[in-house]
């Protein structure tokens, strides 16, 4: 199976060089790499024309929704994974995505619309066990409170020693998250109203009501360090 991975990136080439190196070590799928810098000021443009990166370069930061939908439209694969530059992938965490995915897809008659992987909170410069009891959660899925809030599941607690289990979730994490293309399409993308945070929960909301379905698959790990580029983007 083919996968589009698309990476907006801003200022954040320290990140951007261990993320795609952990691309680089993926197992199983064909990948279609596309890197959407938004206006960095660093190094981040010439080192992606260095290793002869597929990359598009934005002006200004037009913001997360812009860049995902603008590198969505420049793949073709049928599946898009939508990846924060402040992640590292575990080696078989996109051939568990595809597989969690497509076997779902095959059973339920195209229904689900994405999933998710297991993403733990990622320290730069520690090397991060998956199996670790101690490792913190960033996120196992997003849920949506009854007043109409979103969080991410377990944020901030440790994962604890019992295998977590694959489960239907309300709605994807948009830190790392992988769709069918079909449903991505369908909704529009991102909300390109919102500049940054929130557009994936408004993404789950209009695609829950539109019958999509989306689920956690645990078995893949992604590790991240939450609002690198933002933090990076401002100094």
């Amino acid at each position: 199976m083919r996968v589009s991975i698309v990476i907006p990136s801003w200022n954040g080439l320290v990140d951007l060089r261990a993320c795609i190196a952990s691309i680089d070590r993926q197992t199983g799928v064909e990948v279609e790499l596309m890197v959407v810098d938004n206006g960095s000021e660093d190094d981040s443009v010439a080192w992606l024309q260095e290793r002869g990166i597929k990359f598009v370069s934005l002006p200004r930061n037009l913001g997360f929704a812009v860049a995902v939908n603008l590198g969505v439209a420049h793949t073709e694969a049928p599946l898009v994974l939508v990846l924060n530059s402040d992640t590292v992938l575990e080696p078989d965490c996109l051939e568990h995505l595809v597989a969690a995915l497509l076997a779902r897809v095959v059973r339920r008659a195209g229904s689900l619309g994405g999933v998710q992987p297991r993403i733990l909170q990622l320290v730069r410069g520690q090397a991060g066990d998956p199996d670790d009891p101690e490792a913190i959660v960033y996120s196992l899925g997003q849920a949506l409170t009854a007043d109409g809030r979103a969080r991410e599941t377990a944020i901030g607690q440790a994962q604890g020693p019992s295998p977590i289990a694959p489960r239907e979730i309300f709605g994807l994490c948009g830190a790392a998250c992988l769709f069918r293309r079909e449903a991505f399409e369908s909704l529009g993308g991102y909300d390109e109203q919102y500049f940054a945070f929130y557009e994936d929960v408004d993404l789950n909301v209009r695609a829950r009501i539109a019958g999509w379905k989306f689920r956690l698959a645990p078995e893949a790990v992604v590790w991240h360090v939450g609002n690198a580029a933002w933090n990076a983007g401002f100094e």
